[in-house]
């Protein structure tokens, strides 16, 4: 245990106090108490404290002393495990060498899918391949203006997979970025600027980055992959483990967001402030996209051919596009198509947009008689379904927060017997509300799994199938006034949620 740090230990021996606290502290375990330390050696300086920044809990009082986690370094076998991030700090410090060898468990993060719910993944960090920054172009929102910033790691199949093969494991890749954790889906502007939200580290699913950005939010999604050695990239994914577990700061839309938070872990990580280049440290997410970009510290070259970049999996185009050109399509070969813009198309009600496809023999004929054409008609359905599941989603949201029923659900949680209906209500609403309410446990450290039974899930559990949201919407409808205003618009997107799983399966029916 003891040669982590042998440059500390062979310390010149010096009369100070706080040397005399430390070798009381190691002499409890009978293992360094013939050593002193030079004062130099037992204080904490600025590198500590960043390396602390990294996962405060603002809402926790910070009591922790320099020399007793130091002397939780020296003598705890499972200290890099459950802390890297201070481990790292240490080994760098002391000139000591930091190995994860004897750390059996995975890496453990708690992933937000609107399909599948919370749900807790294990990775083994030999088992990242690469590590992205991710840049979501400018949305309209204030919060979104200068576009978003995030992590992206690489998951491949095993250690031995080839790069094609890791690109390709896209539904397995795991996004992380600081977000800001408001109250509901709506932010208060003056506390984005001044403070008051939590910031934490979100991860979430491919799949669910892919359709809030490219879809919802009508965002290009760029993938810029970072030049890090295989040691830097097992550091990077166990730091971004406890910080996903532990770290609570306080959000500011401009001086600390999630450009600034991330950078602050580059900078630590990769020791950018000992090196010949500067330090990280821009204010605006796509500031920092740009300069990495051209910076040594990515491979900017990969994005210079946007053909090239969508093929391999660096840049996913908002797909907007694709649902204009199926519009497009219907346009050009049905004289008679009701609907001349995608907006046209999604202020329409459901059960109107399938009568005005069946009433016409023009358009019916068409869909009917060509494959593609019905496809593209499709494709615009399922666009509507995907919003509507979405807006539901956060319909139930709002009202939930609005009237304090979380701890309704909880309780009927609680009364539930063990089954699917107990999975879908825990996995589907109320842990991923518990995020949003910033309810969510943090840890001193990475957990080990078995600490994190709750947030188990059953593989087969479909948040967004018909029978979920049916529950789901059961439930609420039951703890909540049918006169209430939002349990009405409630109710008017299921209907529309049905009727268009309708539409679709009437559109199905045709081929």
């Amino acid at each position: 245990m003891l040669n982590k740090a042998p440059a500390l230990l062979a310390a010149a021996r010096r009369d100070n106090s706080l040397c005399t606290e430390l070798t009381y502290l190691l002499a409890v375990d009978n293992a360094v108490a013939d050593f002193e330390f030079s004062s130099s050696e037992l204080l904490a300086d600025k590198r500590f404290q960043y390396a602390k920044d990294l996962i405060k809990d603002r809402h926790q009082a910070q009591y922790d002393i320099f020399v007793a986690i130091l002397r939780a370094y020296l003598v705890e076998e499972d200290f890099a495990c459950r802390h890297p991030v201070y481990a790292a700090y240490f080994a760098r410090r002391y000139q000591a060498q930091v190995n994860y060898q004897h750390c059996l468990d995975p890496v453990p993060f708690y992933l937000f899918d609107s399909n599948q719910g919370g749900h807790l993944v294990s990775i083994n960090p030999q088992d990242v391949r690469e590590i992205h920054l991710v840049f979501a172009s400018e949305g309209r929102g204030v919060a979104s203006s200068f576009g978003h910033v995030s992590v992206r790691l690489l998951v491949c199949p095993d250690a031995s997979s080839s790069l094609q093969a890791c690109q390709q494991n896209l539904f397995n890749h795991v996004f992380l970025g600081y977000v800001a954790r408001i109250d509901g889906f709506t932010m208060n502007v003056l506390k984005g600027f001044f403070g008051g939200y939590d910031a934490h580290l979100f991860a979430s699913t491919f799949r669910e980055v892919f359709r809030a950005n490219t879809l919802l939010a009508d965002r290009d999604l760029y993938s810029l992959p970072l030049n890090l050695s295989a040691q830097q990239v097992e550091q990077i994914v166990r730091d971004l483990s406890e910080i996903h577990w532990s770290y609570r700061g306080n959000y500011r839309f401009i001086t600390v967001n999630c450009a600034t938070l991330l950078q602050d872990l580059l900078n630590e990580a990769l020791q950018l402030e000992n090196q010949s280049n500067e330090a990280l440290g821009f204010l605006r997410p796509d500031s920092l996209f740009h300069q990495l970009r051209n910076s040594p510290l990515a491979r900017g070259s990969e994005l210079l051919s946007l053909d090239k970049a969508e093929s391999k999996g660096y840049y996913f185009p908002r797909n907007r596009v694709y649902y204009q050109q199926a519009l497009s399509a219907l346009l050009d070969a049905i004289d008679e198509y009701p609907y001349a813009s995608l907006e046209q198309y999604d202020q329409s009600r459901a059960a109107k947009r399938l009568y005005d496809l069946l009433l016409s023999d023009s358009v019916y004929n068409n869909l009917a008689s060509n494959d593609y054409l019905l496809e593209a008609q499709l494709l615009l359905e399922e666009r509507q379904l995907v919003y509507l599941r979405f807006d539901l989603f956060l319909k139930v949201v709002d009202i939930v927060i609005e009237l304090q029923l979380l701890d309704v659900m909880q309780a009927k949680l609680k009364a539930l017997p063990e089954g699917v209906d107990k999975q879908l209500l825990r996995h589907c609403y109320v842990l991923p509300l518990l995020q949003v309410q910033m309810a969510v446990p943090r840890f001193d450290g990475i957990p080990k799994l078995r600490q994190l039974a709750d947030f188990q899930a059953k593989s087969e559990l479909v948040c967004g199938s018909q029978q979920a949201q049916q529950k789901i919407f059961t439930l609420v409808a039951s703890a909540v006034p049918d006169d209430h205003q939002g349990m009405k618009e409630l109710k008017l997107l299921e209907q529309e949620l049905v009727q268009t799983l309708d539409n679709i399966e009437t559109l199905e029916g045709l081929f």
